[in-house]
C-alpha cells in the first residue's frame, strides 16, 4: 500500500473534506497519513499573518489509524508542525466567505513562499476547490456577495480558480470538490448534502467529498470503493461517483444531467 503524507492548511471545509478519505483511499491502496490545522473561517490573509508571526493559533486534526477517528491538539503553531515532518502534499483553500472573491487571493503567492520556506523541498501543492452554498442558506455574505444564488456563487468560484490557481505552478492538483457539488445538485436536492447553509452534511455531502479528494490527489478509480456511510443507498453512492469522476475529467464546468 502506498503512503502519501498530507497536510490541510485550512478551515472547517477541509473538516468536511477530509473526514472519509483515510477509508476511501484504503480501497484503492493509499494510506493517507493527514492533518488538518484548522480555524474556523480562516482565510488567506489569516494564514499569512499567523505564519508570520509564528502564531499558536490552530487547532490540529489528527488522523488516528487505530480508533479511525480525528483527534485534536490545541494552540498549534502552523511554522512549528509544518517543519516537523515530511510532506508529499499541503493542500490550501480559501474561507468559504471569499471563496468566489479576489479577496486574499491576489496574496496565495506569498502564502505558498512562506510555507515552501518551512517545507521539505519536495513538497506540492494541491488547491481544494470549495463549494457553492446551497439554494436556501441565509447567510449575510450568500445574499450579499452572491446574489443568493448558487449557480453564480459556483462561477464566482470557477473564475477566481481560472484567475489565481491554474496559473500558479506550484498547484500540481486541483480538487474539484465545488464541481462535483454542483453536478450532484443536477440529480438530488441539495438539502441532503448539506447541514446548514454552508457546512456538508456528516454523512452525505462529506462521503462525496472524501470521494473526488481521493481521486483527485491519487488519480485512482473510485468507481469500485465499498465503504460508505450506512445512512447513504447504493442508488446515490452511483450518482456521487459519477458526478466525481464527471468533476474529475471537468475540473472547472458543470455536468449537466
Amino acid at each position: 500500500m502506498k503512503k502519501l503524507s498530507i497536510l490541510f492548511l485550512a478551515n472547517s471545509f477541509a473538516d468536511d473534506t477530509i473526514q472519509y478519505m483515510p477509508e476511501i483511499a484504503k480501497e484503492v491502496g493509499y494510506d493517507l497519513d493527514m492533518y488538518n490545522l484548522y480555524i474556523g473561517g480562516c482565510d488567506i490573509n489569516k494564514h499569512i499573518n499567523n505564519i508570520v508571526n509564528n502564531l499558536k493559533a490552530y487547532e490540529l486534526r489528527i488522523y488516528n489509524e487505530k480508533t479511525q477517528q480525528w483527534d485534536t491538539k490545541y494552540d498549534v503553531s502552523a511554522n512549528e508542525f509544518i517543519v516537523s515532518q515530511r510532506w508529499d502534499y499541503i493542500v490550501l483553500q480559501q474561507s468559504s466567505f471569499y471563496s468566489g472573491l479576489p479577496h486574499g487571493l491576489e496574496n496565495i503567492e506569498i502564502l505558498v513562499k512562506l510555507i515552501k520556506e518551512l517545507a521539505n523541498k519536495d513538497v506540492e501543492f494541491i488547491w481544494n476547490m470549495t463549494w457553492a452554498y446551497p439554494h436556501y442558506s441565509d447567510l449575510e455574505v450568500f445574499a450579499k456577495e452572491y446574489r443568493s444564488d448558487s449557480k453564480y456563487m459556483y462561477e464566482s468560484i470557477v473564475n477566481n480558480v481560472k484567475e489565481y490557481i491554474v496559473p500558479n505552478k506550484d498547484f500540481v492538483k486541483i480538487i474539484p470538490n465545488g464541481t462535483a457539488n454542483i453536478n450532484v445538485r443536477e440529480y438530488l436536492e441539495d438539502k441532503f448534502l448539506f447541514r446548514d447553509g454552508f457546512h456538508l452534511s456528516y454523512q452525505f455531502g462529506r462521503f462525496l467529498a472524501g470521494l473526488t479528494a481521493v481521486m483527485a490527489i491519487t488519480g485512482k478509480d473510485i468507481s469500485k470503493v465499498k465503504f460508505h456511510p450506512v445512512e447513504i443507498d447504493e442508488a446515490t453512492i452511483e450518482i456521487y461517483k459519477k458526478c466525481v469522476v464527471d468533476a474529475i475529467n471537468k475540473p472547472l464546468e458543470v455536468t449537466r444531467r
